[in-house]
């Protein structure tokens, strides 16, 4: 809640139009690597089906490895997403091959 909740609200479904969903989310359940880098660099906001962002999502590399592990594993789990866990070695994995 403290760092996804303010935007994607504590139901994870985001703010129409201006922050994107996390139920059921492509980009949440999809492959692990563009949700990492997403989280950690920083990107432009994408909409699922016709919605449309003018928004920038914040990096969050100033987490630990094992914060962003948790909360990204909360994430793919939650939300009607059932997808699997992102280890702490995934993320170190990112912050080293995709320097900003």
């Amino acid at each position: 809640m403290s760092y996804c909740g303010s935007c994607h609200k504590e139901n994870g479904q985001g703010v129409k139009n201006i922050f994107p969903s996390l139920t059921n989310s492509k980009v949440v359940s999809g492959r692990k690597n563009n949700l990492l880098r997403k989280v950690i660099h920083g990107a432009q906001v994408e909409g699922q089906s016709t919605e449309k962002f003018d928004t920038r999502m914040s990096p969050f590399g100033f987490l630990t490895d094992e914060e962003l592990a948790a909360i990204l594993t909360y994430i793919r789990k939650e939300f009607g997403n059932g997808a699997g866990a992102i280890s702490v070695a995934e993320i170190q994995k990112e912050k080293s091959v995709n320097q900003p």
